[in-house]
């Protein structure tokens, strides 16, 4: 699902409707669900449910890594 992206000039990377660059937008998210799956566990989770929710932290570092690489490739 692309949630409106648009394509444009390839040079100059992938930009969304309002001009947003798509990299930018996808940090945007994995930073609100950072703090949304922070808060869960700060709240004091179920041992199950607080296994899954670290768990989910790590799947949102790998994710932090690869736009990390992706914003640096083009250097």
């Amino acid at each position: 699902m692309t949630d409106g992206v648009v394509f444009t000039d390839l040079e100059d990377g992938l930009f969304g409707p309002d001009g947003t660059s798509v990299l930018r937008m996808t940090a945007g998210r994995i930073i609100a669900l950072r703090q949304a799956v922070s808060a869960q566990i700060d709240d004091g989770l179920p041992p199950e449910d607080s296994m899954r929710s670290r768990h989910a932290l790590a799947a949102i570092d790998a994710a932090e890594r690869i736009l990390i690489h992706l914003t640096h490739s083009g250097d």
